[in-house]
């Protein structure tokens, strides 16, 4: 079974975006079943409420044809989307690898949850499986996070950031407030930056996990510099082009 426990041990880290989303519709369960055929680590999901509290993985805010999904009940969307997992049900199709879980919480979101339900729910789950070694919750909204560290320290959180943060900015933060992992953009990690992330985020003890790469070239440039490991939507491909 893949745990946090082998992040930063040596190999480059490959996680399924939202599975294996290259070769299967993303946030399904044939998407992560393939993801772990297609030798993946782990796998990113993406968590959303209904309007009764129940959480579904799905990446956008609405679904096509019904609007928002915070808008609709949790049975009511099951019946209508039954691709549609909830969390017991993505565990399941995970296998072996270790699950990022990522809470959907921006502020400008029509689901937005200021008092962070999900983050509560998330947490319970989590604790209810014993998933310490096998979940690692982020956000991009800081407060979500820091709500599932406060909940439960013992729970590994890391910190999504968009191209407009400079990924330096955020290693002593997310230290202090006690998170596992920084997760910047790749387009952030130049040459330069990475000469001064790598080493600082290590002696931080974080681990830097890269949204999302399919560029090869990108790829085998991030692990060569030490970077921990990538988000991608097509693990087979990064797979076989680390191991060449």
């Amino acid at each position: 079974m893949h745990t946090l426990s082998e992040l930063g041990q040596g190999s480059f880290s490959v996680i399924g975006h939202r599975g294996a989303s290259a070769h299967a519709p993303e946030n399904t369960a044939e998407a992560y079943r393939l993801a772990e055929a297609h030798g993946a680590d782990g796998i990113e999901i993406d968590v959303r409420r209904t309007a009764d509290g129940g959480l579904v993985i799905h990446h956008d805010a609405g679904i096509e044809g019904v609007g928002n999904i915070v808008d609709h009940r949790y049975d009511d969307l099951r019946t209508r989307f039954p691709w549609l997992l909830n969390l017991d049900e993505m565990l399941t199709a995970a296998g072996e690898m270790w699950v990022n879980v990522e809470i959907k919480n921006n502020p400008g979101d029509a689901d937005f949850d200021p008092d962070d339900h999900v983050a509560a729910e998330v947490v319970r789950w989590i604790q209810r499986n014993d998933l310490y070694e096998r979940a690692l919750v982020s956000c991009f909204n800081p407060p979500t996070i820091d709500k599932v560290k406060e909940l439960d320290p013992a729970i590994a959180t890391g910190w999504l950031t968009d191209v407009y943060l400079d990924p330096r900015q955020t290693v002593e933060p997310a230290h202090e407030r006690g998170h596992r992992a920084i997760h910047p953009h790749f387009s952030t990690l130049t040459d330069e930056v990475l000469a001064d992330l790598v080493p600082s985020a290590s002696e931080a003890g974080l681990f830097v996990l890269t949204w999302t790469v399919d560029d090869l070239a990108t790829i085998k440039r991030l692990a060569d510099a030490g970077v921990t490991g990538a988000f991608t939507n097509d693990p087979l491909a990064v797979r076989t082009a680390l191991s060449g």
